[in-house]
This record gives structure tokens, C-alpha cells and sequence, in this order.
């Protein structure tokens, strides 16, 4: 049986990788997602 030890690198939550930092902060991509979501919405609203 595994003996769990305080302090071990698994009770750290995870870090956001280099890639992942640029998509979140990325102008463009953040745009993009913005015009997507909003398409969605409308489309689902719509049906209603």
C-alpha cells in the first residue's frame, strides 16, 4: 500500500502550460472564441 506524504508534488493543482498561457492571453484567439460563443448563444436562444 502507498504511504501518501504531505507535501508531495501531487496535492499541487497543475500549472497552466507556456501554450496555455498564450491561448488565454492571445487578443485574437480570445476574439474568435467571444464571435463562437455568441453564435452558440444565438442559436440556442433561437430555438426557444
Amino acid at each position: 500500500m502507498n504511504e501518501r506524504k504531505p507535501y508531495e508534488q501531487s496535492y499541487y493543482p497543475p500549472v497552466p502550460t507556456g501554450f496555455t498561457k498564450f491561448m488565454r492571453t492571445n487578443l485574437i484567439y480570445q476574439f474568435f472564441r467571444f464571435i463562437i460563443i455568441n453564435i452558440k448563444m444565438l442559436r440556442m436562444v433561437r430555438k426557444h
